[in-house]
């Protein structure tokens, strides 16, 4: 993978502090609430509040929403190497959290999205009662159930679950019922085996990771929706409740073994109950809702540029976040109109770290099927940019072009004027760590983009000859190829100070908004023989119909209400006319040299 670490004791200690920091926390909150009596000793929104959860949803008075809800987990279903759960007794329930290893993904968390707002999972864990005929919070035509389960969500936006938990729009929670039955539920059962580890208050223990949708019926599509609250103190009226109308499957034995667990550090209590009963409705309104199932998973790889099903026109669709109609959205690539670009004087020139120094690792170039990536393989770049006083790793760069030399191919134009090609060198902010940790993060990325025009009597580019020259090893999806370092100081353009700037997001599936971009205002010119080398890559694996790898380039976005801001003078015209433009002023220099000297 590009992001792996090699320092593999790294990793595991950070997931050691992740599991020691939950149990802590779990010991210090325990103290101060049980399950006693929650509707007389709980204070605050538990007592006062509207919007209360759980509720009694009778089937009777339940709203059907006849419009398909954009429902999806897009990386539910998807296994992650070297990531964990961590499994813990916080005093109150089990609640299972996972621990993903970031540097070989290009998304963290699991996440889902509704109606195009993502939010990421932060944990899930059980209620469940003194007996089989009891437990569940949520209760259906005043029926309960053994055991419940709660997959907790935060919205994005806000970074982490503290910072969304008071927000209205802060969190998304799915439910699931389960019922009785003979036999064991077997994707539970990793859980359910961990149980003896973590008996008593402030135990945790680790499990290796799987995928959440493991635990989801095979047809999860039809829920019980309404606005509540968390079900535990302080009971924050922030929730968007999804109630799975279809019951799972758990045996009377697993659900005792849940009730083994005490509530503190001793056998004094224990944990034979911790559910709240239903709260009042007071006027909300209970939805039917069916999830439009046909893109409930999507795989980050299926997509591409030009079909109908997948291509881009088809991305907000697939990837609600890759959705460009709305005021606040900020998609990525842009038309840049530079008479509306505003110049701003704090906007200094990128300070470069390491990007002219030799580095002894090898470069690798990739095909994914969808460009040509060049990362140092299990390694770091030392190179660096910092913008605005922030730093950024340099993590890859990777290309975009035409089907021919003189086409367009560039995401950004300018000006209306489409490019060749484009190279895009992504960074990511350094306080994240890896780029599969920053990717999702409002500040986490920096991307570089330089625009390439083949032809116009250019000679190859001596900088980019290595790289074009292995474009021939990697023809195929999925291939790799390693080259010699190639400093990064000779692939962008020699006056590379002046350039346009904007909020913007990524230019690929899953469209993340979290970049900030810089979009280069000189050119890089290489020769029509160095564009037919691009043009030689294909889309498919070794031994697949062939499919040539070419307009890989995602339509230009709307602005909505971004700013362009550009760190050069107003006086600035196409990128293309510097190169002309400081040769007619070395010329009339030179000119004025000579008459001077004439007169003399």
């Amino acid at each position: 993978s590009f992001f792996n670490r090699s320092d593999k004791n790294t990793k595991e200690i950070k997931m050691m502090k992740a599991s020691i920091l939950l149990a802590l926390v779990a010991v210090c909150a325990a103290a101060s609430w049980d399950y006693t009596d929650p509707n007389k000793l709980w204070s605050g929104d538990c007592s006062s509040g509207k919007k209360q959860s759980p509720i009694n949803i009778v089937k009777a008075n339940v709203e059907k929403d006849t419009n398909l809800y954009k429902l999806q987990a897009p990386n539910y279903n998807e296994t992650r190497t070297g990531s964990t759960y961590t499994i813990s007794n916080n005093g109150h329930g089990l609640v299972v959290t996972p621990v993903i290893d970031t540097t070989d993904l290009f998304d963290a968390l699991p996440y889902m999205v509704s109606q195009h707002v993502a939010y990421e999972l932060a944990q899930f864990h059980f209620h469940w009662g003194i007996n089989d005929t009891q437990g569940s919070e949520h209760t259906v035509d005043g029926k309960e159930y053994p055991l419940e389960v709660h997959f907790v969500h935060y919205n994005r936006k806000y970074g982490n679950i503290s910072a969304a938990v008071e927000k209205s729009d802060g969190l998304l929670v799915l439910g699931y019922l389960f019922e009785i039955s003979s036999a064991e539920n077997e994707d539970l059962k990793p859980i359910i085996d961990a149980v003896k580890d973590v008996l008593y208050l402030g135990n945790s223990t680790s499990i290796p990771f799987f995928p959440p949708q493991k635990l989801f019926p095979t047809e999860w599509y039809k829920f019980f929706h309404y606005e509540g609250s968390l079900t535990t103190p302080g009971c924050y009226e922030s929730v968007k409740w999804f109630v799975d109308q279809a019951p799972l499957k758990v045996s009377s034995a697993q659900v005792a073994e849940l009730r083994k667990m005490y509530e503190g550090s001793n056998q004094d209590k224990p944990m034979t109950h911790n559910f709240r009963p239903p709260q009042g409705l007071n006027g909300r309104k209970v939805k039917s809702i069916e999830v439009d199932k046909t893109y409930i998973y999507i795989s980050p790889s299926k997509w591409d540029y030009e079909s109908t099903e997948i291509g881009a026109s088809a991305w907000p669709k697939l990837f609600p976040i890759c959705v460009d109609n709305t005021e606040t959205s900020r998609q990525s690539p842009i038309n840049i109109v530079s008479a509306n670009a505003t110049h701003d004087d704090d906007l200094k020139p990128l300070k470069m770290t390491s990007y002219d120094s030799a580095n002894q690792n090898m470069m690798q170039l990739s095909n994914n099927g969808h460009s040509i990536t060049v990362s140092l393989g299990g390694s770091r770049f030392d190179s660096s940019v910092e913008h605005l006083g922030v730093e950024y790793e340099l993590a890859q760069f990777h290309f975009h072009w035409s089907d021919q030399p003189l086409g367009g191919g560039s995401e950004h134009t300018h000006d209306g004027k489409q490019y060749f090609a484009e190279v895009h060198f992504v960074h990511f902010n350094k306080k994240y760590d890896s780029l599969g940790a920053a990717a999702a993060k409002s500040d986490g990325l920096l991307v570089w983009g330089h625009f390439i025009q083949a032809g116009n009597g250019s000679s190859n580019h001596t900088g980019y000859k290595t790289i074009f020259d292995a474009f021939e090893n990697v023809k195929y999806k999925e291939s790799t190829h390693n080259i010699d370092y190639v400093k990064p100081a000779d692939l962008i353009p020699p006056m590379h100070n002046h350039y346009y700037t904007y909020p913007g997001s990524l230019t690929t599936p899953r469209c993340f908004e979290s970049v900030t971009w810089i979009v280069n205002r000189d050119i890089i010119d290489i020769s029509v023989d160095q564009a037919h080398q691009m043009l030689g890559v294909l889309e498919n694996k070794n031994g697949d119909a062939e499919k040539k790898m070419y307009n890989n380039w995602r339509p230009v976005q709307d602005l909505n209400n971004r700013v362009v801001r550009k760190n050069f003078g107003a006086d600035s015209t196409d990128p293309t006319d510097s190169a002309s433009t400081t040769i007619q002023i070395s010329f009339v220099s030179m000119l004025f040299a000579l008459v001077c000297y004439l007169a003399l």
